[in-house]
């Protein structure tokens, strides 16, 4: 039935969207940083607890 074949490429769809989700969320972080940093307008203070807000 071709089911080592399929295993195979689901297997290498899998490795890509790993990666591609990991590139995501990098993006995203960075994203946030840049804007608590460059514009100043505590995008990370209103997502982190307030306990970590002397940090921030």
């Amino acid at each position: 039935m071709g089911w080592k074949a399929a295993n195979e490429l689901i297997g290498t769809l899998h490795i890509y969207q790993f990666y591609l989700l990991g590139a995501v969320i990098a993006f995203h972080a960075g994203f946030h940083i840049w804007r608590h940093i460059a514009l100043r307008d505590n995008a990370l203070r209103i997502m982190a607890p307030r306990f970590l807000h002397r940090f921030l």
